[in-house]
């Protein structure tokens, strides 16, 4: 099992208490008598005032307890990508003299308009791998084209290219969702860029004239890996876990993990079987540990859902990707379209190892399995399919695998973990994989908090009321019998 603190090191989110009455001796309440030995109906009426107040209570003490827990049981609706705690904002500018700078191991955020290309910059040394990040993340429901996305470079200060600009679009109308990037400045004897000192990425937005003009939230992220200076060797092919040889995807009863809303907030899985929900227009997070030789091997199963009349399904309904632990793709996106009737995605990485980064194959998804670390599986269904089925959301089951022995890590000259990748002991603990990473864990507390807090005001005024009725009734009384005295 994996610890809850995943891929940020967060806290186990803490139980809720439930809510406990202690009763009393268990007699009844004395009541004043008449000379004839009858009750006093006016002194009775006091009584019976605490009497319902004491039972209005007990009956609202279970909403205020169990109400949120029932309430969270339901399916999310899609949420805002969730930034890093800790991000700090930047505004990258239009010219590169005034471009902000960018460190490493730090996580910022942006906003990217129509028409933008935006410059920052980022100091460079000659050792270190460094690796610069950029999601574009719309709000749920922005209105897209399938062109639509960013690109990411990195230059010199004087222009030059230190690889191949990346670009990420969403591949379908109206597949708003988080999209992420990534450049990458390997050092070699004959590589680009290898000389330490300033240089400058660039990032550009590409939007049809029928999209939304609204800002983009951005996140970018730099990180620089230590040098490694023994254990580099790849994996032999003969080793490797093709598509043709998969074994059997794990089985079993599958246990309830709902995703996270973006890479700070993914949900920690283990090999295994996992459910959640998705509703239209919902994109999910969860990070996997992946060692070094190892192959994730993901498997998505959408279940059927009530259809509406009529035929047909929508395209590219159901979308997988896989992201490196420095937020490249590490495998081609997968889609499927969805009719109502259950469909399943499958993705496999290649084997991870250190010297694959100096892979020159056609494959370039190669050349990014190169350093060990948390994997992220992002799950996204179209927003559309409301328009083919009759329900909420619709049913999703994870199937996760890891093909391939650990193989003995790298020596490095460093702190892995400290910068961003790797996989340490700490992480890997057996205490459990159900409770999600702190800021998810956070964002479960404050929902709670709000149900609770709605619940607490209805409770809250219902009680007044009675206890308002008890205090007029027994001044009342008080006065009456005041005035027989």
């Amino acid at each position: 099992m994996i610890r809850d603190s995943g891929p940020t090191a967060g806290r186990r989110a803490g139980r809720g208490r439930r809510a406990e009455t202690t009763g009393g001796d268990g007699g009844h309440p004395a009541v004043r008598t008449n000379p004839a030995g009858a009750p006093s109906r006016r002194a009775a009426r006091p009584v019976a005032a605490p009497l319902a107040a004491a039972g209005v209570c007990a009956l609202l003490l279970p909403l205020l307890s169990a109400g949120p827990a029932h309430a969270l049981d339901q399916p999310r609706a899609p949420v805002a990508y969730a930034t890093a705690a800790d991000a700090e904002p930047v505004e990258g500018t239009a010219g590169s003299a005034d471009a902000p700078a960018l460190e490493a191991g730090t996580i910022y955020t942006d906003e990217l308009d129509v028409g933008d290309a935006l410059y920052y910059s980022v100091v460079l040394d000659a050792e270190s791998d460094v690796y610069i990040s950029a999601v574009a993340a719309p709000e749920p429901g922005t209105k897209v084209a399938s062109a639509d996305g960013f690109e990411l470079a990195l230059t010199t200060t004087g222009g030059d290219s230190c690889g191949s600009p990346e670009s990420r679009t969403f591949q379908s109308d109206g597949a708003a969702r988080p999209i992420a990037a990534s450049q990458i400045r390997t050092v070699t004897p004959d590589g680009r860029c290898r000389e330490a000192g300033n240089h400058l990425v660039r990032l550009t937005r590409t939007s049809a004239p029928t999209s939304s003009p609204a800002a983009w939230p951005v996140e970018l992220r730099v990180m620089a890996e230590p040098t490694a200076t023994a254990n580099t060797e790849v994996l032999p092919e003969s080793d490797w876990t093709t598509s043709d040889d998969l074994p059997p995807a794990p089985s079993g009863q599958a246990e309830r993990a709902p995703g996270g809303s973006g890479f700070n907030d993914a949900r920690p899985l283990e090999p295994g079987v996992w459910r959640d929900d998705l509703p239209p227009g919902a994109t999910r997070f969860y990070a996997v540990p992946v060692d070094w030789h190892q192959q994730l091997d993901v498997r998505v199963e959408l279940s059927n859902a009530p259809q509406r009349e009529g035929y047909g399904s929508v395209i590219n309904a159901l979308g997988v990707d896989v992201y490196t632990p420095y937020r490249a793709p590490a495998a081609a996106n997968s889609t499927t379209s969805y009719s109502g009737e259950p469909a399943e995605l499958a993705v496999l990485t290649q084997p991870v190892a250190y010297d694959n980064r100096f892979e020159t194959g056609f494959d370039r998804y190669v050349a990014r399995s190169r350093v060990a670390g948390w994997h992220y599986v992002v799950v996204h269904l179209h927003e559309d399919i409301v328009e083919r089925v009759d329900a909420e959301s619709v049913g999703m089951t994870l199937r996760i695998a890891l093909h391939n022995e650990p193989g003995t890590a790298p020596t490095y000259d460093g702190d892995l973990a400290e910068a961003g990748f790797g996989l340490d002991e700490e992480a890997l603990d057996q205490e459990g994989a159900d409770g999600g990473t702190e800021q998810a864990a956070a964002a479960g507390r404050d929902e709670t908090r709000e149900l609770l807090g709605y619940a607490g005001i209805g409770a809250g005024v219902a009680l007044l009321g009675v206890v308002g009725t008890w205090y007029y009734l027994g001044r009342r009384d008080a006065a009456a019998g005041h005035r027989a005295g």
